[in-house]
């Protein structure tokens, strides 16, 4: 059997980007493809890879006009790591396109017919943004071109991130414009150090190798928290590797675990402390919020407080409310929100969020909040909106998947008066405003973006009991 033979098409205009970074172009016939390193805008001639009814794969041959939004990415890794996958559309063309996304779920799948959505909310900071990265060690290096070409022989260990669709393979970071020093020098020490020690790196497929997982977590105030995971457990070897990291940045806190299962999962691992206060304590707003080397947090921390404002707005509290703070998490939105109700109840079914809701709860001198470990969807059915009174308010922020299709006819009848929806997947909560829409109407929406160079997006949702 031959090749497929390649079709090439002039001229495709790209028109919309996808949540992968690709750009959505159509040709005279309106044909839709797929187009790596296109920007709506761009005019552009392609080579289709792969064929299909709907929607065709294909790249660019020739560029025959640029957008306006069209910019050069920063990031050496751009287009192999799997990140920032937007880099090459200039930010404020980012935050159109996110606008329109919300405006497109929310008129398309939600059924609103004009929307009040009030302009997306961005960073001041698109660069360095994120106060967590978890990093790999991998003895399968992902070759770019020119290490492909090289005749001697290659270090095959890196530490960065997994290569997508390629998961047993490791792109080596060497500067991630993600997270603010020190976490690119930390990185790139334990590289060195590693290397020069001959220490090894882990194998995902034979689950052998010294060096596992690297998890580093930043704070506002500058304080940095380190968590090496080892797949093995070589006393000497950790001992050097620590006593390294210590005498290098001595007022870090540094925490080791061993983890010898399959799966990289450490919540079922003990950790032990090798240096420091053993957590770190970052702000959100007026809050207070202790982070330890497991907590669940928001990794925008700034974008974050200005998200619980827009939610503190729109809850419209007198201080006579009872809050019921569902899907709560760590708390952080009701413990954010106490200080203007008369109590707080969360709902989280993650023991060790709830665990860190009742920790941030204390650090605050919070007394009116109370966070129950249960799945949202089983409480509701047991009652816990049974006294919930008009003037009461629900905030719902639940996963990406949106709420559970048990729990709408729950809050339909609940006879509270106004729900703030909180979602990561404007498309999910559409679906579920729909579904609300015979109790409820939409009043208004606030899109926050909190990871910039992505296609993520949140967006605040004020609704009205009709």
């Amino acid at each position: 059997m031959g090749k497929t033979k390649l079709i090439n098409v002039p001229s495709v205009q790209i028109v919309d980007i996808g949540d992968q970074g690709m750009g959505i172009g159509k040709d005279a016939e309106g044909k839709v493809y797929l187009i790596l390193d296109a920007v709506p805008g761009d005019i552009m001639d392609i080579e289709v890879k792969m064929r299909r009814s709907r929607v065709s794969y294909a790249r660019p041959i020739l560029r025959t006009k640029d957008s306006t939004w069209r910019q050069d990415p920063f990031c050496q890794h751009f287009g192999v790591c799997g990140g920032c996958k937007w880099q090459h559309m200039a930010y404020q063309g980012q935050l159109e396109y996110k606008q329109k996304n919300v405006f497109d779920a929310l008129t398309r799948i939600g059924g609103i017919v004009q929307p009040v959505i009030r302009p997306i909310q961005g960073v001041t900071e698109d660069r360095y943004y994120r106060n967590k990265l978890d990093f790999s060690f991998g003895n399968r290096k992902w070759l770019d071109s020119s290490e492909l070409d090289q005749t001697e022989e290659i270090n095959k260990n890196a530490l960065g991130f997994h290569r997508p669709g390629s998961f047993e393979k490791i792109v080596d970071i060497q500067h991630c414009y993600l997270q603010a020093d020190p976490s690119n020098a930390i990185r790139n020490f334990i590289r060195s150090y590693a290397f020069d020690q001959h220490f090894t790196f882990y194998d995902v497929k034979l689950h052998t190798g010294l060096l596992r997982n690297l998890i580093i977590r930043t704070a506002l105030d500058g304080s940095t928290m380190v968590t090496i995971v080892f797949g093995e457990d070589l006393p000497d070897q950790i001992l050097m590797l620590n006593h390294a990291i210590t005498k290098a940045y001595p007022s870090i806190t540094l925490y080791n675990i061993i983890n010898l299962k399959h799966n990289d999962t450490i919540f079922d691992q003990a950790l032990h402390l090798i240096q420091g206060a053993g957590y770190l304590i970052e702000t959100l707003g007026h809050l207070k919020c202790k982070v330890g080397p497991k907590s669940f947090f928001q990794t925008n921390s700034l974008q974050a407080g200005r998200l619980y404002r827009f939610i503190e707005e729109f809850a419209e509290l007198q201080g006579h409310e009872t809050v019921f703070d569902l899907y709560s998490g760590t708390g952080t939105i009701g413990l954010f929100l106490a200080h203007k109700a008369k109590s707080i109840i969360g709902v989280e079914e993650v023991r060790e969020a709830v665990e860190d809701a009742n920790i941030n709860a204390s650090l605050n001198l919070i007394s009116n909040a109370v966070f129950h470990t249960g799945d949202v969807k089983k409480m509701l059915q047991e009652g816990l909106l049974s006294d919930a009174g008009p003037d009461d308010l629900i905030i719902l922020d639940p996963p990406r998947a949106g709420l559970h299709q048990d729990a709408i006819p729950i809050l339909l009848t609940s006879g509270v008066r106004r729900i703030v929806y909180v979602s990561c997947n404007p498309a999910t909560q559409a679906r579920d405003l729909k579904l609300l829409s015979s109790a409820y109407r939409h009043v208004m929406s606030q899109p926050v973006d909190m990871f910039p160079h992505t296609a993520h997006i949140e967006n605040v949702t004020l609704l009205h009991l009709i």
